[in-house]
């Protein structure tokens, strides 16, 4: 005797064999439980071929207001509201809309019937086939399923109810029609209307002189202002103040118009210069022409300021210990390219010239070329150069410990010169030409008196003659676009010249590959031995693929 799986009765085996096969459920079990799932069947199938049959109401988007209308009239708090719904979109609201305007028209005529505030749970169901066909899913904003995790704050919580308030919108913009799914279980209380009234806007635009602390005291003595919070009020005193300032989209344009304009009385726009790569406005302070004569002054700079990463710096004029600005200027040089990069390779740079000024090793070969230094500067002594037949090791120190630090300040000098940068208080500039000259006078001159003649044959040879300075002096940092110190000056291209990007590309190559060389310092005194290494390094298929691009480029042209 076995035991039923379901009826838990002892039967014999026989009673468990059906269609052939042995069950632990008995026959009977097994046809009553077959006859239930085909009478579910049914019943699911009846219910939708009603649904196939039943045909969905259509009508306009105006009409909407008063369908709602007509479907909750005499509703009590526990019904459920619920309709499908199919919206006939006209030529002109498709043509003026996209698809999400036009669901926000369907959302805002909803929510000017039932009070409720719908919100979007996810982003749209795109259709792959149709740009204009999508799903959109809202939610009751007072849905308990919306509730988050509670932080503290001292605003009133949203009051939260378990409505299952859902909104579905298919809007298929081609057929000029959208499927709407309502779907709310329970009327409860509407949410509170927190908007700003407009009497309490125009009491903070006509008092903007008012900080937001300021205009909170002051409004509370004048309207029952418990339902509108501080963000409120700080956000339509910056919207008011906008209208004061802002006279363009371009925060940088605006500010000139600003600062040019009738608003700045006892402002001026003492500085201004744009370029693709940096932009700096400069400008002065009521306060500057009360103040002056100024006898105490000092600056001060805030970086990275704002999205755009601004650098601010201010001049302020103390007085009685007190600290008044007086001039501002605003500075962004985020578009320069590898800016990170640049200032790893002059640190990189720097170090390798520390290095070098801790060398003993014996020269055996001066590359060092007097001729070609007096003839750029009269005022090198060309008998200003090594003797590298003496053989004591102390000849061959390049630099004493003591002068090293200053060498270094020297150098980091020369590197950080701009023809856009004063030397003096007296405003003077320097061009590029001008500011290399200094640069070698001032470099000889320290050298020439602390008797440094192995230093000079290397930091001339290596830094400061003409074929060197253009890759790392002024030339390179600032005057071809903040270049960094290993990258030679940019060329600007003739227009319809773009079969020599592959050439371009092959150039880049052999730059990385001098890179990755772990003798690289010493290389890049020695470009010859540089680039002859670096082109070994690179693939000739390579350099056939780029050969065959330009090649088809020339016979396309």
């Amino acid at each position: 005797m076995n035991i039923c799986t379901t009826c838990r009765h002892k039967l014999p085996a026989e009673a468990f064999l059906h269609k052939g096969k042995v069950f632990k459920t008995c026959s009977n079990c097994l046809i009553v439980r077959s006859r239930k799932r085909a009478a579910k069947r049914s019943s699911i199938n009846d219910q939708q071929l009603e649904r196939e049959i039943e045909v969905i109401e259509k009508i306009f988007l105006s009409e909407v207001v008063d369908y709602v209308t007509s479907k909750a009239t005499n509703l009590e708090h526990d019904n459920m509201l619920s309709f499908d719904l199919c919206i006939e979109l006209d030529d002109v609201l498709v043509a003026a809309h996209d698809a999400k305007n036009m669901v926000k028209l369907i959302v805002d005529e909803i929510e000017g019937f039932d009070g409720y505030d719908w919100v979007f749970t996810t982003g749209p169901e795109m259709s792959l086939c149709h740009r204009e066909v999508s799903i959109f899913y809202l939610a009751c904003s007072q849905c308990r399923e919306l509730e988050r995790e509670y932080k503290e704050s001292n605003r009133k919580r949203m009051t939260r109810f378990d409505c299952h308030g859902k909104l579905t919108i298919h809007i298929d913009m081609p057929a000029r029609e959208a499927m709407i799914g309502f779907h709310h279980n329970i009327q409860h209380e509407k949410p509170v209307d927190i908007t700003t009234p407009p009497e309490v806007k125009r009491e903070i635009m006509q008092n903007l002189h008012m900080d937001p602390v300021q205009l909170r005291t002051h409004l509370c003595q004048m309207f029952d202002v418990s339902l509108v919070t501080a963000k409120q009020i700080y956000y339509w005193w910056s919207t008011s103040c906008q209208h004061f300032y802002k006279s363009d989209e371009d925060h940088v344009v605006s500010a000139r118009h600003f600062l040019k304009g009738s608003h700045t009385v006892a402002s001026e726009l003492c500085f201004d210069w744009s370029t693709d790569l940096v932009t700096v406005i400069g400008f002065t302070t009521p306060l500057l022409a009360g103040l002056l004569p100024l006898l105490s002054i000092h600056c001060d700079a805030t970086y990275k300021t704002v999205k755009e990463r601004f650098e601010l710096y201010g001049i302020i004029s103390n007085i009685e210990g007190a600290g008044f600005p007086v001039t501002y200027l605003i500075l962004n040089t985020t578009k320069t390219p590898n800016n990170e990069e640049q200032t790893g390779l002059r640190t990189t740079a720097l170090k390798a010239i520390k290095e070098k000024l801790k060398s003993r090793k014996r020269i055996h070969r001066n590359q060092y070329q007097s001729d070609e230094a007096v003839t750029e500067f009269d005022f090198i002594d060309p008998t200003f150069k090594p003797d590298l037949e003496r053989i004591k090791p102390e000849y061959y120190i390049i630099c004493s410990p003591n002068l090293r630090d200053k060498i270094i300040d020297l150098i980091r000098k020369h590197f950080n010169m701009h023809s856009k940068i004063p030397i003096n208080a007296a405003g003077r500039f320097l061009t590029a030409d001008e500011i290399r000259k200094s640069a070698v006078h001032e470099m000889y001159d320290f050298c020439a008196e602390n008797d440094l003649v192995l230093l000079w044959t290397y930091l001339w040879s290596a830094w400061y003659k003409m074929s060197k300075w253009e890759l790392t002096g002024s030339y390179a940092i600032f005057q071809q676009g903040y270049a960094s110190i290993h990258t030679a000056g940019k060329i600007n291209w003739p227009a319809n010249s773009s079969d020599l990007s592959p050439i371009e590309n092959i150039w880049k190559i052999l730059k990385d590959n001098i890179k990755k060389m772990r003798s690289f310092r010493r290389l890049w005194t020695n470009l010859k031995v540089a680039l002859k290494m670096g082109w070994e390094k690179i693939d000739v298929a390579i350099l056939e693929r780029y050969w065959s691009q330009m090649e088809c480029r020339l016979h396309i042209k």
